[in-house]
């Protein structure tokens, strides 16, 4: 059971993706760290494309 008046913020997947990035929970590391607007950019087509098929 949960507590009472706890409540979670829906957040959207490019930001969970992001936030995951920040914190070091990505699933492999890169040796060349990507620019924060392209990656968004690219999370979010990505995503797009995903939600298509």
């Amino acid at each position: 059971m949960k507590p009472a008046g706890i409540t979670r913020q829906r957040t959207s997947a490019t930001e969970m993706l992001l936030l995951r990035d920040r914190l070091g929970l990505r699933r492999s590391k890169k040796t060349a760290k990507r620019d924060p607007e392209k990656k968004e950019l690219f999370l979010e087509l990505a995503l797009k494309k995903i939600e298509k098929a």
